[in-house]
């Protein structure tokens, strides 16, 4: 009985960190970085890294197949930012699972996001398949961020 009670006290301690956590990522004053990486798939998936700090400083370094190749700095507008924050927030990141794959699909490429705040709290999240609509919904988010951000460069004749 001593044990139920402590494992439903470690749940509760574990969800209200989870939900302080979110609320957090709400004020402007948090500190967090986010992290993302993509691997590469049998055909043309873009391979990248971006690292976004609650400032707005976003480090991008395309690798293969991305519109943009190379390592490129931008500050992304307060907007972008608000965005992300809300998206995170409201996410549930720390609540998820730390991996969704399937080692039978192998041409499919995956995406990791990393989420540290500055209090040392930290998750990591790999999804390939499976991937909740949590998941899926943030990937989305950062590959929009991604492309209006860091667009395909034009050819200057």
């Amino acid at each position: 009985m001593k044990k139920v009670i402590l494992g439903i006290g470690v749940l509760a301690i574990m969800a209200g960190c989870a939900t302080n956590n979110a609320k957090a990522l709400k004020k402007k004053s948090t500190e967090f970085t986010f992290e993302v990486s993509t691997t590469p798939c049998f055909g043309t998936c873009p391979v990248y890294d971006l690292t976004i700090k609650e400032s707005g400083l976003a480090v991008y370094n395309g690798k293969k197949f991305p519109e943009t190749k190379g390592e490129l700095f931008k500050n992304l507008p307060d907007q972008e930012m608000d965005s992300l924050r809300d998206i995170l927030a409201g996410s549930n990141f720390f609540k998820m699972d730390s991996v969704y794959n399937d080692p039978s699909v192998t041409d499919l490429p995956s995406t990791t996001m990393t989420l540290t705040l500055g209090s040392g709290t930290s998750k990591t999240v790999m999804g390939r398949i499976g991937t909740p609509e949590n998941f899926d919904a943030i990937k989305a988010f950062v590959e929009r961020l991604r492309q209006r951000n860091f667009p395909q460069p034009t050819d200057k004749k």
